[in-house]
């Protein structure tokens, strides 16, 4: 059953266009081809069930396109999420989480140049998250993961489409406590 439930969430994953922006962090006014994040984060996870936690968030991370790694964004974030371990009391290995964030974003500098562009935005980040949380001790970890998200952010330029669904491949590494 769960290998039957990860097979169709990551197929799901796979069908949405590759129109993409980053899980919390995001770079605004990017409405194609395919991202990649990399965040450093601290958080605190507090156990509901032998399954499932929420997880308190914070840090700070780059987002760039593919095809132009030498310009990213760059911002903080926090969020909340829920999780679902599927290993019973380990809160480890494969976790699908829903989450809700806030980021401020720098854009990269090649936008300054853009009419009504801004230098930093505000988003708020509602998601669907399946990753997989790795331990290297009792507080270190890293997560890859492919999410899906819905930036909503601020922007002065009447051109910019501001809801679109989102596909997110990154990895986070940083400090995690459960309680």
């Amino acid at each position: 059953m769960k290998t039957t439930v990860c097979l169709i969430l990551f197929s799901i994953l796979l069908c949405i266009p590759l129109v993409s922006k980053a899980d919390v962090i995001y770079t605004p006014y990017r409405t194609f081809g395919t991202f990649i994040s990399f965040e450093g984060i601290a958080s605190y996870e507090y156990s509901l069930s032998p399954h499932h936690t929420v997880d308190f968030w914070s840090g700070a991370g780059l987002v760039a396109s593919t095809g132009d790694l030498w310009h990213p964004a760059a911002g903080a974030e926090a969020a909340i999420e829920f999780r679902h371990y599927f290993a019973k009391n380990s809160f480890k290995n494969f976790n699908l989480g829903l989450y809700l964030g806030m980021a401020y974003m720098k854009l990269p500098d090649y936008y300054e140049e853009w009419p009504y562009s801004d230098k930093y935005s505000f988003g708020v980040v509602p998601g669907l998250k399946f990753s997989y949380k790795h331990r290297f001790n009792s507080w270190l970890v890293a997560e890859p993961y492919a999410g899906i998200s819905l930036p909503i952010y601020t922007s002065k330029n009447p051109e910019i489409d501001l809801l679109n669904v989102y596909l997110t491949f990154g990895v986070r590494i940083g400090l995690n406590k459960v309680k």
